[in-house]
């Protein structure tokens, strides 16, 4: 993983300087790519493979190409300090890396905060003025929150398995609130900061690109929808119940709406990828314009409910994927192959979570400090996994042996060399695959200790690290 540091003088360059700027009240802290405190949307593109930002400052017309980043992080610059610019930020999704870069000090910091399978959103969902990071876990339709005002963590599970993140001020408060657009049923489920309570409106269509934002200027979000192969955005205030029909756009645009002209409304605008051209309808005017700062390589760097869904998609595309539920293993153990002892008619008495961090996977299972070596050889239990067969069935090995109190495995023993079964003698774990796991007793060889075991756990395989 390469890294790179941005340097005093290329800021200055581009017109970003490391003074602190006098903070912008009102919501400033989820404006849509801002660099430079203008209260406009900068032209900002992202190298995935090379790490660099290209900028284009509205307020000076500074242009400019700033290395910083890491190989296939995600850009998702906000404003994480309160100073009313955007801070230059990328997350690593195979290691669960934020790199922050913040604007009012010039320092950088990283803090290892991930979660398998999530995928970073933006947006201040406490109202203190600052972006919080926050991920989304389509699996799970699951949110976890690190407010910055309390630098408390929270999850919250909102919506169904599957759905799009579409997270906005949409009652008004300063609050970013929760949201989730169905795709199927093209139904947008909305959980109110204000007080809890849940919107529902079936309103756009399957397959749609979900674009919400304040477009007239009311100061609470609006539902948006853009359509791809007509280059249509189609805009409802749920407040008014007015709705807006702006054409912009074309097949194979993306759709990259933003503050462009500083009036505090949000403008349609797309992106074409082959061109590097962006296209902009100006809200204060109604006027079109376009410019040219991009190139096929590169990506808009903005937060978009767009990208995190093409996200989404590929990560289903290249790993074959649904986020259907995942097929369980049954409770009786029934068409379960046995590759080591059969432990299905043990208790079950020991509660399971699996989640990895890194390079490790974690078995924590609540009976690790007190199931007991009995014999005297320093182990109490053995982690298994149970792998789905051609045939709908499922193999069930152990892997490794577990210490007293130990809960955590590198994730390169879950293979065939560990396992030592001729069933399973090439197996690798697939990314995106789900596998289930379960600890029990001693159960690999003809010692044993108790004859106990927790639930299986299904949990789906992550990304390869990074080099």
């Amino acid at each position: 993983m390469t890294r790179t540091r941005a340097s005093a003088a290329l800021l200055f360059a581009l017109g970003l300087s490391l003074a602190r700027f006098a903070p912008v009240a009102g919501g400033a802290a989820f404006r849509l790519g801002d660099f430079d405190g203008d209260g406009r949307t900068d032209y900002s593109a992202y190298h995935a493979e090379a790490g660099n930002w290209y900028l284009w400052l509205r307020g000076s017309g500074s242009m400019g190409v700033l290395n910083w980043g890491w190989v296939q992080a995600q850009p998702i610059p906000a404003d994480f300090d309160g100073d009313g610019r955007s801070d230059f930020c990328v997350y690593h999704s195979r290691t669960g890396a934020w790199y922050v870069w913040l604007s009012s000090t010039g320092t950088m910091h990283v803090l290892f905060w991930g979660w398998t399978g999530a995928f970073p959103v933006a947006g201040d969902f406490d109202g203190d003025g600052k972006c919080d990071l926050a991920l989304y876990h389509p699996e799970r339709a699951a949110w976890r929150i690190i407010d910055t005002s309390t630098q408390t963590q929270r999850e919250v599970r909102w919506g169904d398995a599957g759905n799009h993140p579409v997270p906005a001020d949409y009652d008004g408060d300063g609050i970013t609130d929760i949201a989730v657009f169905k795709s199927p049923e093209a139904a947008w489920l909305i959980r109110k900061s204000s007080d809890g309570a849940a919107w529902q409106y079936a309103w756009g269509w399957p397959g749609g690109d979900p674009e919400p934002g304040d477009y007239d200027g009311d100061g609470r979000a609006d539902l948006a929808m853009y359509d791809d192969q007509t280059g249509a955005w189609y805009i409802l205030s749920i407040h008014s119940g007015a709705m807006m029909v702006l054409q912009l756009g074309a097949p194979g645009l993306q759709p990259v709406p933003g503050d462009y002209d500083g009036d505090g409304r949000m403008d349609p605008a797309v992106y074409d990828p082959k061109t590097g051209l962006w296209y902009v309808r100006f809200s204060s005017s109604g006027a079109a314009a376009w410019a040219h700062w991009g190139s096929p390589e590169l990506e808009p760097s903005f937060f978009s409910c767009r990208r995190i869904n093409v996200d989404l998609w590929h990560y289903n595309h290249d790993y074959g994927h649904d986020y259907s539920a995942p097929r369980q293993v049954p409770e009786d153990m029934s068409d379960v192959t046995w590759l080591h002892n059969d432990v299905s008619l043990w208790a079950q008495t020991s509660v399971l979570n699996v989640y990895f961090k890194g390079s490790y996977i974690y078995v924590d299972y609540d009976k690790a400090d007190t199931w007991p070596d009995s014999n005297g050889i320093g182990v109490v239990g053995n982690p298994w996994v149970f792998v789905p067969r051609a045939d709908g069935g499922w193999y069930a090995a152990t892997f490794e042996w577990l210490r007293p109190g130990q809960r955590s495995k590198p994730r390169r023993v879950v293979n065939g060399d560990h396992i030592k079964r001729r069933e399973l003698s090439g197996f690798a774990p697939v990314p995106g695959e789900w596998y289930g796991f379960m600890v029990s007793g001693l159960a690999r060889s003809s010692v044993r200790n108790v004859l106990e075991r927790s639930n299986v756990s299904m949990v789906q395989w992550p990304l390869p690290l990074s080099e």
